[in-house]
């Protein structure tokens, strides 16, 4: 099978800016990977259409797409969702404020990055710009990312008007009162909560001590799963 011309694919995406489309979804399969300019397309201009409310995005590819390295609009998208590729966690916080409308986001995110270019950091140390939109937040987070619970944390105290929430992600980012903590003293809007632990056969003597903890009165009291 032939990978597709992405020429022909970004001049498909350019022609869009002349609709008032509100609504969008790509599925690309077969795609060329190219890490110098990700995989030939500018899914920025995309962000850009004055009148896209909703926008999901899927390709194949195997590799994290690369957002802020050209991302410098202003999006009126209210609904993201990108199944494939995976984002990269510390370009996030840039893609989300180019969205100050956003109210649902839907993402898979990895730590992975590459030579060629410059690494990104989020600091600790300084509190993110709010994203007082953001209602719905389901983040799938790669086992082999190595972002720590400290930092998911930093990132999800920027949501403070967050209903739902729902984290796919290795056991190791699920300690009771670590979240326990994020919802009474953050997340205080927070009405449904979905935590997804992904255990290995190796790790699975962890289920005791991982669970347990979730079994007190402030979890049986919040019904949240």
């Amino acid at each position: 099978m032939e990978a597709c011309d992405e020429h022909l694919i970004q001049k498909a995406i350019t022609s869009l800016s002349k609709t008032n489309i509100d609504a969008l979804a790509i599925k690309v399969i077969g795609l060329k990977e190219q890490k110098s300019m990700p995989y030939g397309l500018n899914l920025p201009s995309l962000f850009a259409l004055s009148t896209l409310k909703k926008f999901s995005f899927a390709t194949d590819a195997k590799d994290p797409f690369y957002y802020s390295d050209n991302l410098h609009i202003c999006s009126k998208i209210e609904y993201l969702t990108i199944s494939d590729p995976v984002i990269a966690f510390d370009d996030l916080p840039s893609l989300l404020y180019a969205m100050p409308n956003l109210e649902h986001l839907n993402v898979r995110l990895t730590s992975a990055d590459y030579h060629f270019r410059q690494q990104r950091r989020i600091d600790l140390k300084t509190d993110l710009p709010s994203i007082p939109t953001l209602k719905t937040c389901i983040l799938q987070i790669e086992n082999t990312c190595s972002v720590k619970f400290n930092l998911l944390a930093h990132f999800l105290k920027a949501m403070p008007a967050l209903r739902h929430l729902g984290i796919t992600a290795s056991y190791e980012l699920f300690n009771a009162h670590d979240w326990e903590m994020l919802l009474t003293t953050s997340l205080t809007a927070l009405t449904h909560l979905r935590l997804h632990a992904t255990i290995t056969y190796h790790h699975d003597d962890v289920l005791p001590d991982l669970l347990d903890p979730f079994k007190t009165s402030f979890w049986i009291e919040k019904k949240i799963s």
